[in-house]
């Protein structure tokens, strides 16, 4: 392990990134935290045990911090043990496949001192290529349980303004730390995929929200470590913790009369699958998740037990059109 020496201990942010098999993209990433115009008091780079040489790549970077792992944990694990090895109240989550804007960072702790009462910021994420698509301006929730990043794939066009979405892509996002500790970070049972709409949902029921900043922006390959969003691990364990979420997060009042479009939302889903070769691996995710449901409801009760927020304010942050327009921005 190497000891960061930040640029300046007074900085309100610090970057944690989790690499896994990140070697063609975590120069690329690096590059654009050193382009920074404010500099982040540190940066802790959390290694899943990757065999491709991205160890070796890092090695001569003095000014991150690099925790090797013997293998690899997950996302989630790894991430929260990023930010426990961080010192700033703001935590930035970087993607090795993410490119920031040299005002990423400025940008952001600036949004944070704007809106104080958010306990998230979410930032545009552009797809590379030409012409330019949005990857995501923040998260959407249906009340079905389905979830979708905002725009995502739509033509680039000006996002003008702060607005409040649901939750933050954990590609690229900025987190209190008091916010993000307290409701426990990441859940560690959902490895990878949905744990950051988890993490957004369980912050949103203690009461806290999260903000799209318009100006802060970045590019995000995505899928990198993963194998894409249509590789069987990102199947099964996106469908897997699609149930995971919905069940241990939607409050009472509004998960029994929302429970005939969440079984229809999953059978879409299935469907789906079916048509598109994937069927089978869903399957396994939804009997998985079932097996899992003991635990998840464990979890629920300590969970809602904590809520703050009003089961108006929930159901207003949710979707609810039968045909949602996954290109809208919000």
């Amino acid at each position: 392990m190497t000891r960061s020496k930040p640029d300046s201990r007074d900085a309100r942010l610090s970057v944690c990134i989790v690499t896994h098999r990140s070697r063609r993209e975590i120069e690329a990433c690096l590059r654009s935290i050193d382009r920074q115009t404010v500099p982040p008091r540190e940066v802790v780079v959390v290694d899943n045990a990757s065999d491709d040489g991205t160890l070796r790549l890092l090695d001569g970077r003095r000014d991150v911090e690099v925790v090797a792992l013997p293998r690899n944990v997950g996302f989630a694990t790894a991430n929260n043990l990023a930010v426990r090895l961080t010192t700033a109240p703001l935590v930035g989550l970087v993607n090795p496949d993410v490119e920031l804007e040299p005002d990423w960072i400025a940008e952001m702790t600036s949004a944070a001192e704007r809106h104080p009462s958010a306990t998230s910021l979410a930032s545009v994420q552009i797809l590379p290529g030409d012409p330019p698509r949005f990857d995501g301006v923040g998260d959407a929730y249906h009340a079905s349980g389905v979830a979708w990043r905002r725009g995502h794939r739509a033509r680039v066009r000006p996002v003008d303004r702060d607005v409040e979405v649901f939750s933050a892509c954990g590609a690229a996002a900025v987190h209190r730390r008091e916010a993000f500790e307290s409701v426990g970070g990441f859940e560690e049972s959902f490895f990878c995929y949905y744990e950051d709409l988890d993490l957004g949902f369980r912050q949103r029921l203690a009461g806290g929200r999260c903000i799209l900043v318009a100006s802060a922006r970045c590019q995000h390959a995505g899928g990198a470590s993963s194998g894409g969003a249509r590789s069987d691990l990102a199947t099964r364990l996106g469908h897997r913790n699609m149930v995971w979420c919905y069940a241990r997060n939607m409050p009472g009042l509004l998960a029994v009369p929302l429970l005939v479009p969440f079984l229809a939302g999953q059978l879409t889903c299935l469907l789906h699958g079916l048509a598109t070769g994937r069927g089978r691996t869903m399957i396994s995710a939804k009997l998985e998740a079932l097996r899992g449901l003991p635990a998840v409801m464990r979890s629920r009760r300590a969970i809602q037990r904590g809520r703050e927020a009003s089961i108006l304010e929930i159901a207003r942050a949710l979707e609810w059109s039968p045909w949602p327009d996954r290109g809208r921005l919000p």
